[in-house]
């Protein structure tokens, strides 16, 4: 019998990993691997920098190969995630305008991309809650990445059919067999840690968190004082164990990371039936050395683990979990059936896009899950409509293109909307009380109660008890995803295990919150409230009283001056309260944060005189500039200007914030 052989290909900023793999009779084995380190600028965050020398280190990748050179040019290949935006979200079934303008919404909070520059492609997971909506999986990228790539590829002479998705690749790399439960990937790479959920039905939440190992490096430079290539061998040869100055830095910096997972496996919780349970560290930068017992303390509610490959070869170490991953998908039929794709580019000759401007690339299947039949529908039909619409399009052609260049000429930047231009964030923290009869101004919660009597580990009693805590939950009664009763640890387990949970009612608490925003904002200020999220739940020394620490995201008609809000520390233990004349020492002022301005297509950003487009534009800032904030909103920086500028706002999408890591 004939073997079969699929390579996978992963080039991230600073390597370069291939995996060619080997299928006979049904078995699926690791044939050969070969790994090249990339130099500084060669590429920057999955942009081409220097096509010559990444086509060298590919060759190269390909010619070390060990044992043996891989000689094939057929490759599976993604696109880092710093240039996917992925979500599972509803959209509508038939208006294709509708959904092209909701996945463009989404897709720009997380990618510098415009609608004519924007490729999606959406899987079909299911019927939604709501009429005439699909769950579905949706990825997106913008269009001069992908042409960027495929010209790489046209002169390297390999073949690519499609753009896989890295956290994909990951998770095939990981599991063979379908999840029993719903488990968390954290992927620490070179610039960005990804945080996905996958459960049995695939891929459920995703988010690329900006704090990854060159952010690390760059805080050990920055903090002890050494440049960025010593201040790499410390972070490899120490971590977090053998040396207490860089092991304080690495920690101040992996807290980031693990206070927004913890953050998000709560969100997760309150919206899924079953929540994680288990956290798998993956990547580059999950072998710093002292991680893995690190993350588990701070993370005391999950188990957490260290990937391992799925092909239990030796051989297949984290470094090469993507690269086995993308060619497991052309070997193992199962994932074409479940994981989306970007579908390539129209090329003509010279490597340039073909010219039907304004056709957003998109291709939409319907996927069944549960083992429904899956119908795949086709991308396009040409019916006698669809011609006469094509006319038209003609003849508007030339007032298409003109606005297309008016569009290309400005800033990138959100589109304004001249109701609510305006992102506002409100901070709350809500008394809970637990006595009948409660508190003046508190909310009414309660607490319930259950003992386990078998079970194998803590967290599976854990398990169990919140499975029949939610069985007793009232109609409209909203259950806080972390238990009350401290988890014991592996080595304390005892049998009977009694947990305590608290409940309270979600419109009442949603009202509050309501009522609480209008009394925030100035007289006359129109509002909607775009999300709400919890984010602390804390008992206080009042017995029977807890704090519910609450966020409020809200658009409005006018810029609202937070400066003027009380802020709640999500440390405190107390309800914010007017200050009291005391002798209390002065804080020590506080180091200022700094941001860099990240890739644009334009190459620079609009400095404007307020946090909205409807400012007018103070002067330009290039990316890489490094500058200092000194106000914020949502979706805006307040920064102090260069020379006798003074203060502007700058959009936050195409910006890094540098957390001060100052104890």
């Amino acid at each position: 019998m004939l073997n079969k052989s699929y390579i996978g290909l992963d080039i991230s900023d600073r390597s370069v990993e291939v995996a060619e793999l080997v299928k006979s009779g049904g078995e699926i084995r690791l044939a050969n691997l070969g790994r090249v380190k990339l130099d500084e600028g060669i590429i920057e965050r999955g942009r081409l920098k220097n096509q010559d020398k990444l086509l060298e280190a590919v060759a190269k990748a390909f010619a070390q190969a060990k044992p043996q050179a891989i000689k094939g040019s057929e490759v599976v290949f993604g696109l880092q995630e710093a240039r996917v935006f992925s979500k599972v979200m509803p959209l509508p079934e038939k208006d294709s305008k509708h959904r092209q303008g909701l996945v463009l919404e989404e897709a720009r909070r997380h990618l510098a991309v415009t609608e004519e520059d924007l490729i999606y492609n959406v899987k079909i997971l299911s019927d939604s809650q709501s009429l005439g909506q699909k769950q579905t999986f949706v990825v997106a990228t913008n269009k001069k990445v992908m042409q960027e790539w495929q010209e790489f590829f046209a002169k390297a002479n390999l073949i690519v059919s499609y753009f896989d998705l890295e956290p994909l690749a990951v998770f095939r790399g990981l599991y063979k067999k379908e999840l029993q439960q719903p488990v968390c990937l954290v992927d620490l790479g070179t610039n960005t840690t990804g945080v996905a959920i996958y459960t049995a039905e695939g891929l459920q939440y995703f988010e690329s968190l900006k704090q990854a190992g060159k952010f690390f490096t760059k805080q050990i430079a920055s903090e002890l004082g050494v440049d960025l290539e010593a201040a790499e061998k410390l972070k490899i040869d120490k971590g977090l164990i053998n040396d207490k100055k860089v092991g304080k830095v690495l920690a101040g910096t992996l807290d980031l990371i693990f206070d927004q997972l913890k953050q998000i496996l709560d969100n997760f919780a309150q919206s899924s039936p079953q929540p994680v349970q288990e956290v798998v560290l993956v990547g580059g930068s999950a072998q710093l050395k002292g991680l893995l017992s690190y993350a588990a303390n701070h993370l005391s509610a999950f188990k957490v683990t260290l990937g391992g490959s799925a092909l239990r070869d030796a051989r297949a170490s984290l470094l090469y979990l993507g690269a086995i991953g993308f060619a497991l998908r052309e070997a193992d039929q199962k994932w074409p059936q479940t994981d989306p794709v970007i579908p390539l580019l129209n090329l003509a000759k010279g490597g340039k896009t073909a010219a039907v401007k304004g056709a957003l690339a998109r291709q939409v299947d319907s996927i069944a899950i549960a083992g429904a039949e899956a119908k795949p529908r086709s991308a396009f039909h040409f019916p006698f409509k669809t011609v006469l619409s094509l006319i038209f399009i003609l003849l508007v052609g030339g007032l298409g293109v003109w606005y297309f260049q008016l569009v290309q000429s400005q800033s990138q930047e959100p589109a304004a909307d001249q109701d609510y231009a305006f992102t506002t964030v409100l901070n709350f923290p809500l008394q809970l009380s637990l006595k009948e009869g409660g508190q003046v101004g508190s909310l009414s919660g309660r607490l319930l109660e259950n003992t386990i009597e078998a079970a194998d580990s803590p967290a599976q009693a854990l398990l169990a008890s919140r499975s029949l805590v939610v069985a007793q939950l009232a109609e409209g009664e909203y259950l806080w995803p972390e238990s009350l009763t401290p988890l014991p640890a592996e080595a304390d387990f005892v049998l009977p295990l009694s947990f305590t949970w608290l409940a309270y009612p979600k419109a009442e608490v949603e009202t509050s919150l309501n009522n609480l925003t209008m009394a925030s904002l100035p007289a006359e200020t129109r509002f909607i409230i775009k999300n709400i999220s919890y984010n602390k739940l804390t008992e206080t020394d009042n017995p029977g009283i807890y704090l519910l620490y609450s966020q409020v995201s809200l658009a409005t008609d006018k810029f609202v001056d937070l400066a003027a809000q009380l802020e709640f520390s999500s440390g405190s233990a107390d309800v914010a309260q007017p200050a009291e004349t005391a002798d209390l020492p002065a804080p020590a002022p506080a180091a200022p944060e700094k941001l860099w301005v990240i890739e644009t297509s334009t190459g620079w950003l609009n400095v404007r005189t307020g946090p909205g487009t409807s400012y007018d534009i103070l002067t330009k800032v290039n990316v890489g500039d490094e500058l200092e904030i000194i106000g914020e909103e949502q979706e805006w920086y307040q920064v102090s200007l260069p020379g006798d500028l003074g203060a502007g706002w700058i959009y936050a999408l195409y910006t890094e914030k540098i957390p001060n890591l100052e104890p």
